[in-house]
């Protein structure tokens, strides 16, 4: 009787510590949330190709670009603001590691498309094809591309976000074709 005593006595103090210890860590998420992790060094990339740098790290709102001219606008909420999301001359939004197109769910007046090429010699693509372009859609709850969703991987050891490097061709909004790789997730560089 009294080693079961012992036994039970353990398994609420083990517990106990066990609850302090998520509720301490559920009280200060932002603490651990907020300390940035140093990412990875990579190669620098030389190109003829332009290059855009997107502010996305914004939680709250969604970065539009218009490749034509390089402009950039910001809406909050996809839903609330769709009558925006259709005056405004855009291709592609980012918010953080999510990527919309204007085109399909999300707007069903634009045509822009995109088709994931792989991870091919972004250099020796010297056209696009015409067809194949996947437009927004809805899964799992959620509007997304599906030729665009998995542009990264999210190393867990490291808490990295690295791109898989891989050439999507883009049919866009005003007309006309163009070609893009994703290169970095951090605007450091």
């Amino acid at each position: 009787m009294n080693n079961t005593l012992n036994i039970f006595g353990g398994l609420i103090l083990g517990s106990s510590i066990f609850l302090a210890a998520i509720n301490y860590m559920a009280s200060n998420i932002e603490d651990f949330e907020s300390v940035p992790l140093t990412p990875p060094k990579q190669i620098a990339i030389t190109t003829n190709n332009p290059l855009i740098k997107v502010d996305a790290t914004s939680r709250s709102k969604w970065t539009l670009v218009d490749f034509s001219t390089g402009k950039t606008y910001n809406i909050k909420d996809l839903e609330k603001e769709k009558a925006k999301l259709k005056s405004f001359p855009w291709d592609i939004g980012f918010q953080r590691t999510k990527i919309i197109t204007n085109g399909g769910l999300t707007n069903p007046d634009g045509i822009v498309g995109v088709k994931n090429m792989g991870p091919i010699d972004l250099d020796s693509v010297t056209s696009v094809p015409i067809t194949g372009y996947t437009q927004d859609a809805k899964s799992f709850g959620k509007v997304l591309n599906k030729a665009i969703v998995d542009w990264y991987l999210y190393r867990t050891r490291t808490h990295n976000v690295e791109s898989q490097k891989n050439v999507y061709a883009l049919r866009m909004a005003e007309g006309g074709y163009l070609k893009m790789r994703i290169l970095n997730y951090y605007c450091n560089r």
